[in-house]
């Protein structure tokens, strides 16, 4: 079982960052994304698809 700590000012960043700490050697089981300098290097890492879902949806 892999355990990874992301740390990130979003909770959509630190899911990001928290998947960077598991799969990306780099990062050592640690990745804290809290400059905007970071998120670009993590950009450049990864393919992230962003999907927004209404809270509610009209029939």
């Amino acid at each position: 079982m892999s355990v990874g700590v992301g740390i990130a000012p979003s909770k959509t960043l630190v899911k990001l960052a928290n998947r960077a700490a598991k799969k990306i050697p780099k990062c050592d089981g640690v990745c804290a994304l809290d400059t905007p300098k970071k998120w670009q290097w993590m950009q450049r890492r990864t393919a992230v698809f962003i999907i927004s879902i209404p809270s509610e949806i009209s029939l």
